[in-house]
């Protein structure tokens, strides 16, 4: 996992809706992971055969691709006759004169393989702080994936939650991704990660959607289970949207007073002069 990505990330946050069941995630201090064909993106990133072809590549953008994913090697590893090299360490311009027909099949098979390898995890979306808008101040997260107000928020530390779901589920949590925000294809993406001597990460090429989305700053968690717990104390805040139901507000409370969270309730209101959102601290009880 590339870290440079996410070294301005202080926090992430996860909208729920005002459903029973988010109020029994909380309770319980889990995150619910779910399959990409389970999400609201009718283009969601799940890659198949022919959204890409790297015969769509010039032999010149293809050399650079090898020399920028040097784990590649070139061999067959269960012949005793055939040789396996870096491809820093053959004449790649060469090769791919000779061999083209045979290269270039089996690295789309190989890209393809480690995607549906990907794919075929469980994900958990949220929205990390540093998009064009907080995701508190968002008025369509708030209007989207929590009811209008009518649902919650939970502010996590990203460092503090990916280590409390690490060391709590070290056997099914595998890492997180940052979506991107792209119009074009996958051919044009995988040019462009070349053109700038980019190695190819798979997570890349799946974690990336139309500009329509870019409100959502999303980040997503990547497991091998439906189901993560977390430490109540990796909570930062939690942030009760104003128009939430009377016995829903109490459940909140109930839930924070017996973990000792209750200092971290806020409340998000809405200002119709100015149509923002506002996050005020205090114990909400009804």
């Amino acid at each position: 996992m590339d870290l440079e990505k996410y070294k301005n990330i202080k926090n992430i946050y996860r909208f729920f809706s005002q459903d029973d069941y988010n109020l029994t995630g909380l309770a319980s201090q889990y995150l619910w992971f779910s399959k990409v064909d389970a999400f609201n993106d009718p283009f969601e990133n799940e890659i198949i055969r022919g959204d890409f072809d790297f015969s769509n590549l010039s032999k010149e953008v293809l050399v650079n691709f090898f020399k920028t994913n040097e784990t590649i090697t070139f061999g067959d590893p269960t012949s005793d006759d055939s040789f396996r090299a870096k491809a820093k360490d053959i004449d790649l311009e060469r090769l791919l004169e000779e061999k083209y027909d045979e290269i270039i099949p089996k690295v789309n098979d190989i890209v393809l393989e480690h995607a549906r390898s990907l794919q075929s995890k469980y994900f958990h979306c949220l929205s990390h702080d540093q998009g064009d808008v907080h995701p508190l101040e968002n008025r369509l997260l708030w209007s989207h994936y929590a009811s209008g107000l009518r649902g919650f928020v939970i502010e996590f530390n990203l460092d503090v939650i990916l280590n409390s779901i690490n060391n709590i589920n070290s056997d099914k949590f595998i890492g997180c991704g940052l979506i991107s925000y792209i119009e074009h294809n996958y051919d044009e993406f995988i040019k462009g990660k070349i053109l700038k001597e980019e190695s190819l990460d798979i997570n890349d090429m799946l974690f990336n959607k139309h500009p329509d989305w870019e409100y959502e700053s999303e980040i997503r968690l990547i497991s091998d289970a439906e189901k993560l717990f977390y430490h109540p104390e990796s909570i930062s805040r939690i942030i009760v949207g104003d128009k939430m139901a009377a016995e829903n507000r109490e459940h909140i409370y109930r839930i924070a007073l017996s973990k000792g969270i209750e200092s971290k309730l806020y409340v998000a209101t809405i200002d119709r002069g100015n149509f923002t959102i506002n996050v005020t601290k205090g114990l909400y009880k009804n």
